[in-house]
């Protein structure tokens, strides 16, 4: 029995030091993870701020990330990410998030929020970047100046915002439901 002990510390100690292939440490994620409310009031407050300013919340959430990562952390640079090309990269958020939602942590409303963040990240991802070069690259050919946002874009983002409010919405409604019961 006294020789057990110090294998489990220091097998408990290695998997404590264990990370995925994205720098994310998949065992760092805790039990305790954000609240549906908490998100959503982070996305009111960064979709307000300037650009500067949510480059500046950006960094500060990934320098975070780095030092102590959370599920809380996580989940804002996702969503800073759909607003901001200095959340992160892509791909590396979508991984954190898809060993964050392996463990099975989250509580019902937040899995559900993270995993249609996680859709918006892929879709972003996927098509955005493919109209953006062709659209450039029509531009460039005819010596036109690169706009600030498209309308295709601005719709999409609306849209999105349209249906993030919509979830909330529901959220909403699930959550006073049992307390009507």
């Amino acid at each position: 029995m006294k020789s057990a002990i110090p294998l489990l510390l220091c097998t408990s100690l290695l998997a404590g030091c264990a990370g995925n292939q994205y720098g994310f440490p998949v065992q760092q994620f805790g039990t305790s993870g954000p609240n549906v409310g908490e998100l959503i009031d982070f996305q009111r407050d960064f979709a307000a701020r300037s650009a500067t300013a949510r480059a500046e919340e950006c960094r500060w959430l990934s320098q975070r990330q780095k030092e102590t990562p959370q599920a809380s952390w996580l989940l804002r640079l996702m969503m800073g990410r759909a607003l901001s090309d200095n959340c992160g990269d892509t791909s590396r958020l979508l991984s954190a998030y898809e060993d964050l939602a392996r463990q099975n942590t989250l509580d019902a409303p937040v899995a559900g929020m993270a995993a249609y963040q996680a859709e918006i990240l892929k879709r972003l991802g996927s098509g955005s970047s493919g109209r953006r070069a062709a659209a450039s690259e029509r531009r460039a050919t005819k010596g036109e100046a690169e706009p600030k946002a498209s309308k295709d874009e601005t719709k999409l983002l609306r849209e999105k915002l349209e249906a993030i409010r919509s979830l909330e919405k529901k959220m909403d409604e699930d959550s006073a439901a049992p307390a009507e019961r």
